[in-house]
């Protein structure tokens, strides 16, 4: 069988939500993630779009936060969804700050940042 596949109508947020659910819904998606960072935990809580004021005072947007918990410790997955855009001054580390910002709010130790990009985007 063969197919063309178009994805000139496909949004970032289309693609983030694809992430979401297949992380909550398949255990495959998640093991895909955890088996990156050597551990597991159940979902807490997630975000999508979560703004937040980085330390040098830039608006930064974390296009998707997976808070998880295993044996009463907490740690977050980082999800920076690209598409087409270019790549961002500083993007690593004002993912890290957003990282270290909401820390203390949702009570993690650690937290782990993970680009999907087409292959292009490296």
């Amino acid at each position: 069988m063969s197919f063309d596949v178009k994805f000139a109508d496909i949004e970032e947020r289309d693609t983030d939500f694809a992430i979401i659910r297949s992380f909550i819904d398949y255990e495959c998606v998640r093991n895909l993630f955890f088996s990156k960072i050597g551990k597991n935990g159940h979902l807490v809580r997630v975000y999508h779009s979560k703004v937040q004021t980085e330390s040098d005072g830039h608006v930064g947007e974390s296009d998707i936060i997976f808070i998880l918990e295993k044996d009463n410790k907490r740690f977050a997955i980082f999800v920076e969804d690209k598409i087409a855009a270019d790549p961002q001054p500083s993007q690593r580390k004002r993912y890290d700050d957003r990282a270290e910002l909401l820390k203390k709010e949702e009570q993690y130790d650690e937290y782990y940042v993970f680009l999907c990009a087409p292959k292009a985007y490296r």
